[in-house]
């Protein structure tokens, strides 16, 4: 059985996430429970150096990943023996897009073989993998070799892990600055003659803590480049690639040997310099470098590099533009026609979702979204000059009916021709500016009372109320304003309701602590309580003696002045007051705090 080399296992990975942007969320699916794979027989670094097909294939656990993966990237999972884990994630996740979501990661603490690594127990990277493309690249024997395919992929994804910007999770950001702490990749036995690792102290223990290429270590950049080299060429790669990102040096990229664009175009972007994106050769990944950096770095030069790809270019203006919020970068963008809209329209578009400038709309090229621009910005905007612009006269009433309630009290209401339409402007306007005058113009006499009420009860005007012909809604308008603006002269307006008369009298009275007002409520379950709030309010039981002894009787047998006696002293814990009260149970009742007894 033919297996790929390295350098075509690291030339598919190139290609599988170079350029990868993460791919769109599908709606939520029901959760798949993960098959079991159990634990793979073979060391994982083992994969590309040392394991024969044979061998390979005979591992049961890959087997079951690779026919999972191949059943459509089917929920599994297996648990990976490794230098450094004895319990190492591998795990399938499903579909996301067009992608095979693969974990890879450290298990349980008691699994890690250096002290280095505790910190790192249970946690991974989220991998996004093209199985088509890897398919692809291994022919038929993908299917054939399922524990080939499974290895092919834990190792794809493993690389991806290292790189930057493509997976997900807590490891993802961490995988460069952990991989110092690995121990020499020669699994059989000590090698007395092991690569110090290129990102150690310069002593020789191992279990310290170690920091992603160090620039106190003493070395010289070509000898830091010197150290990458005599490593393996998985490691080599790795560590250079980490090594030009902490110097932020292109130049460490040609040691590569392959992938050198791709870490141009990561370097450019670590140190934020587009003209590093001009040593790419490769013309896609050199406009992906430039396209990025024109948003990043703000430079409307960036954008202008991208000559000879217009596609790219105008992806550039119109992530610069929406960036900075500025429409005018938009006419940098071309006009050309692409998947149902001109590119133009596009950057406009985005720059009007937080923008909203009338200004816009003529520029778009397209007549009907320039029409919907007029519309929009007209109904944010509260701007009837907008309207007037539409041309299709469905869309110039619509507008109109939207924005004329809110100008000026409604003086615009009076243009619309249609009388449903124009009705509906008014009414919108009084509830905007709840000015009775507005009203008055309401045909409709249900929304002309409420019209009328509203705008009474905002402005306190008693005279509006008397405008209304239901008799429900103008008493409780009355009752309304006469509460609001605290003149009990109002109540005089309400006329049959007893309950709103008591209500509008005592609350103005407790709200004024005026008794005297008290004497104009004319229920007497409304009257003691008026008396007993202002007495309350006042600390003054005095106010009890004011109360008229008949306005009481149908409501108690015992006497007013000694059920006010009662609640005043309990609420302001008055036990002498008690003893004034005549009848001895309701003396009791005064003296437990019983104010429900009456």
């Amino acid at each position: 059985m033919k297996r790929p080399s390295i350098l075509a296992l690291l030339l598919v990975t190139a290609l599988v996430f170079s350029g990868c942007v993460e791919p769109e969320q599908p709606p939520d699916e029901p959760v798949v429970e993960a098959i079991e794979c159990g634990k793979t027989a073979i060391i994982a670094e083992k994969l590309l150096t040392e394991i024969t097909g044979e061998e390979l294939e005979a591992d049961t656990a890959f087997g079951c990943m690779g026919q999972a993966l191949i059943e459509n990237c089917t929920p599994a999972k297996a648990t990976v023996d490794t230098i450094q884990d004895s319990n190492g994630i591998f795990e399938i996740m499903g579909m996301q897009g067009a992608f095979c979501q693969i974990r890879i990661g450290y298990g349980p603490e008691d699994g890690l073989k250096m002290d280095s690594l505790k910190e790192f127990a249970n946690q991974y990277a989220d991998c996004p993998v093209d199985l088509n493309l890897l398919r692809a690249g291994m022919g038929e024997s993908a299917n054939e070799n399922r524990s080939q395919f499974a290895a092919t992929v834990y190792t794809t994804a493993s690389i991806a892990a290292i790189m930057p910007n493509i997976c997900t999770g807590a490891l993802a950001g961490n995988l460069e600055d952990i991989n110092a702490t690995q121990p020499d990749l020669n699994v059989t036995g000590p090698d007395t003659n092991a690569t110090p690792d290129l990102n150690a102290e310069p002593d020789t223990n191992q279990t310290g803590d170690q920091n992603a290429i160090d620039p106190d270590a003493g070395l010289t950049k070509n000898e830091k480049i010197a150290r990458c080299h005599e490593k393996t060429v998985v490691e080599e790669s790795t560590c250079l690639r980490i090594l030009a990102l902490n110097e932020k040096d292109p130049d460490v990229c040609y040691e590569l040997n392959l992938l050198v664009d791709d870490c141009i175009k990561d370097v450019a972007v670590a140190a934020d310099n587009s003209l590093v994106c001009q040593r790419i050769e490769t013309t896609s990944i050199k406009t992906s470098c430039l396209s990025e950096l024109g948003t990043l770095a703000d430079e409307n030069a960036t954008c202008a590099g991208l000559d000879t790809n217009v596609s790219a270019k105008d992806s550039c203006y119109t992530g610069l533009a929406s960036t900075e919020n500025d429409y005018t970068i938009c006419g940098l963008v071309s006009g050309s026609y692409r998947s149902g809209s001109y590119a133009r329209d596009e950057c406009f578009t985005d720059v009007l979702a937080s923008n909203k400038l009338g200004v816009i709309c003529p520029l778009f090229i397209d007549a009907n979204i320039q029409q919907q621009c007029y519309l929009e910005i007209a109904q944010e905007n509260i701007d009837l000059n907008l309207c007037n612009k539409l041309t299709e006269v469905p869309d110039l009433n619509t507008c109109i009916n939207e924005v004329a309630p809110y100008i000026d009290n409604a003086t615009e209401c009076e243009y619309i021709e249609n009388n449903d339409y124009q009705q509906q402007c008014y009414v919108l306007a009084a509830e905007t500016f709840l000015n009775s005058t507005i009203c008055e113009k309401i045909t409709n006499t249900g929304s002309r009372n409420i019209c009328y009420k509203n705008a009474a009860e905002e402005n306190l005007e008693p005279e509006t109320c008397a405008k209304i012909t239901k008799l429900i809604l103008l008493e409780d308008c009355y009752m309304n304003v006469a509460i609001d603006s605290n003149n009990s002269t109002i109540c005089e307006g309400i006329r049959q309701n007893v309950v709103e008369w008591d209500e509008c009298y005592s609350t103005i009275a407790i709200s004024r602590n005026d008794y005297a007002l008290c004497e104009n409520v004319r229920l007497g379950k409304n009257y003691l309580p008026c008396f007993i709030d202002i007495a309350i309010a006042l600390n003054a039981p005095e106010v009890c003696l004011t109360m008229q002894e008949d306005r009481f009787t149908n409501y108690s047998k015992y006497p007013t002045k000694d059920l006010c006696y009662k609640d005043v002293g309990i609420e302001l814990e008055l036990d002498s007051l008690c003893t004034q009260i005549a009848d001895a149970n309701l003396t009791q009742a005064c003296v437990d705090g019983d104010l429900n007894f009456h």
